[in-house]
């Protein structure tokens, strides 16, 4: 019987040498993807706009999975997001086409038990970046970080064509502002909510005010995604002017979900004692045109609901795929943000809004259907979909796009 045909040239090349009796072709297979890394990236034949992206690993009989977290499909599809073994081999592989640009990650699971994740905590140590794969993005945990308590580090997809992320890396002659930690006692919340205050490099109070970004999920954006390097780099090379950046955390992952969904006494808590404190101690401005409220996923949404609740205080928003399709306890549609937005007065807003060509399509719709609704009723919006799924990977690419774009539209 013939071999089923392989996606991967260079897999399929190996299988019809291995076939017509090469002794030494599997180790010089692996010969060289070891000195090239994975994962085997390849145009493909059949579309010059896509790539093929094969997910390797090394293994004999020992293995009977090896299950892959990430990649090109959803967290969730464990069972179908497997390797598969190369008869009479001890390769591992997985192959899928994706957009020349598209940007992903992934973690290994060998002997997987394939249960759905419904406890991250316990499932996430079952998983380890790829040890072929020299490109990683780690995600700090520890107990400021609501959404994980271990640092995660993921291997990850970067084809050729993926788009450049030129603000990340740290310039030797970009001056470096600081950042300082705080907590802020909230009445309204009940509690201490952890600050950080990212401060640019030349920072004077006699200086005229700086210009304010907010940024919810504050660990993400202060320890995760390098935020004060790419304001360091873009006030370097004059993108933005001179602005001060709050980067707001929540206590608790069950805080988090309840803060950042559509929550009233969270943004009062924002507009309320938050600002008020950082105008205290920081020259910063008291115009909403020139004060950005941001975030992604679920952080988008509350960007986008403290804006329509309080647009005295927030005139921009910047939303990273935000999590659009929520809808509160007792609704029977989704996009309820959308509805609120229709049936309010206008407000001189303006909107970058992003989501990745990955995301499902039930996010991708979400976005869509919130740029739509927010063009027909006059807000000025900056729109873009990313090569990329739902990732700080991807986000920290997207993030110098969301700050620039007030300045660009």
């Amino acid at each position: 019987m013939e071999p089923e045909p392989l996606a991967s040239p260079r897999l399929a090349t190996l299988q019809r040498a291995i076939a017509s009796g090469d002794q030494g072709a599997l180790e010089a297979f692996w010969h060289d993807i070891t000195s090239r890394g994975t994962p085997l990236i390849e145009p493909d034949p059949n579309d010059a706009g896509q790539v093929l992206v094969t997910l390797l690993w090394r293994a004999g009989d020992e293995i009977h999975n090896v299950a892959i977290l990430g990649g090109f499909k959803s967290y969730f599809e464990l069972a179908s997001n497997q390797l598969s073994r190369l008869p009479a081999t001890d390769v591992w592989y997985r192959t899928d086409r994706a957009r020349a640009d598209a940007r992903s990650w992934y973690r290994v699971s060998p002997n997987d038990s394939l249960e759905p994740p419904r406890d991250w905590a316990t499932r996430t140590p079952a998983f380890i970046a790829d040890p072929l794969n020299p490109r990683h993005f780690t995600v700090l945990g520890g107990p400021d970080n609501p959404i994980t308590s271990h640092t995660e580090i993921w291997s990850v997809i970067e084809p050729p064509g993926a788009t450049p992320q030129p603000w990340i890396p740290p310039r030797p002659d970009v001056p470096v502002g600081r950042v300082e930690e705080h907590r802020i006692l909230s009445a309204m919340l009940g509690g201490e909510r952890q600050v950080w205050v990212y401060i640019p490099a030349g920072y004077k109070v006699s200086h005229g005010p700086c210009n304010l970004l907010l940024l919810l999920d504050g660990f993400i954006y202060a320890r995760v995604i390098p935020t004060p390097t790419i304001l360091d780099n873009l006030i370097a090379d004059g993108r933005i002017p001179p602005t001060i950046a709050l980067m707001v955390n929540n206590p608790s992952m069950e805080a988090r979900i309840r803060e950042l969904s559509c929550h009233a006494p969270f943004v009062d808590f924002l507009a309320e004692e938050l600002l008020p404190w950082v105008r205290q101690a920081y020259r910063v401005t008291t115009d909403p045109r020139c004060t950005i409220v941001g975030g992604s996923s679920l952080g988008g949404l509350s960007a986008a609901f403290a804006a329509l609740r309080r647009p005295d205080a927030f005139g921009n928003v910047l939303s990273q795929s935000g999590s659009f399709w929520w809808k509160p306890q007792g609704e029977a549609e989704s996009g309820w943000l959308a509805r609120e937005y229709a049936a309010a007065p206008n407000a001189a807003l303006r909107f970058y809004l992003d989501v990745g060509c990955l995301e499902g399509r039930g996010q991708r719709r979400a976005n869509e259907e919130m740029r739509n609704l927010l063009r027909a009723h006059g807000a000025t919006v900056h729109y873009q979909e990313f090569g990329g799924g739902h990732t700080f990977l991807c986000w920290q690419g997207t993030l110098a796009d969301a700050i620039a774009s007030r300045r660009s539209d």
